[in-house]
């Protein structure tokens, strides 16, 4: 008969067991809401349960670590950027201090005017006074120490010395007017001298001063 069905306990238990079990994974879901709820409590002074003091001290600690991390690596990205823009610079061309002509880098006289060159003195390469570091043109900050370029104090001026007095060029042999190096489609060559002209609109040598003819 219908009536005489057995209870099937076991079944049951397994039933309840997977609902405690379900209902667990629900409470542990809320855990997280529920401590950063009592952390923020924490910190607006509302919760001041001495047993969880201790643990939000820990949390309150990790988050000044975290926002000093922070500040520390976009400090680096800026100085990063800062290193990249002074490389990408191109430098400055030289000129001739007398006419403005351009110069070819190197050489003592200016093949326009044909007048000497000041020797170019070595620039200054600033130090970082915290560790002497040299520190490249635009930085703000030191990148071994960190310390602000603001605080190294600028190198002493170098002193150039004089240029020496022009010499005056002999007057170039008659049988040098035509130079064997210009052949066609060749660079010239100072007759006096015999150095490489690179201008091609050059009237002086740019190492002797002597006229081109």
């Amino acid at each position: 008969m219908a009536n005489d069905v057995k209870p099937k306990p076991q079944k049951e238990i397994s039933k309840l067991k997977a609902s405690i079990k379900k209902l667990e994974k629900e409470k542990e879901k809320l855990f997280p809401d529920l401590g950063k709820a009592a952390y923020q409590a924490f910190l607006d002074g509302r919760l001041q349960e001495a047993s969880l003091a201790d643990t939000f001290e820990k949390l309150k600690s990790l988050d000044a670590q975290i926002e000093q991390s922070q500040a520390e690596t976009a400090r680096l990205a800026a100085q990063v950027e800062q290193m990249k823009a002074a490389v990408a610079q191109p430098p400055a061309a030289a000129a001739c201090p007398h006419c403005g002509a351009p110069v070819t880098p190197g050489v003592k006289f200016c093949g326009s005017c044909g007048k000497m060159l000041a020797p170019s003195a070595p620039a200054a390469v600033a130090a970082c006074a915290s560790c002497g570091s040299p520190l490249p043109q635009g930085l703000k900050f030191c990148a071994q120490c960190g310390t602000p370029v603001a605080a190294t104090p600028a190198p002493p001026p170098t002193t150039a010395a004089p240029p020496p007095p022009p010499t005056v060029a002999a007057p170039a042999p008659a049988v040098a007017a035509t130079p064997a190096a210009d052949t066609v489609g060749g660079p010239r060559k100072c007759a006096s001298c015999g150095a490489t002209v690179e201008e091609a609109d050059a009237e002086f040598c740019g190492e002797c001063g002597a006229g081109l003819s």
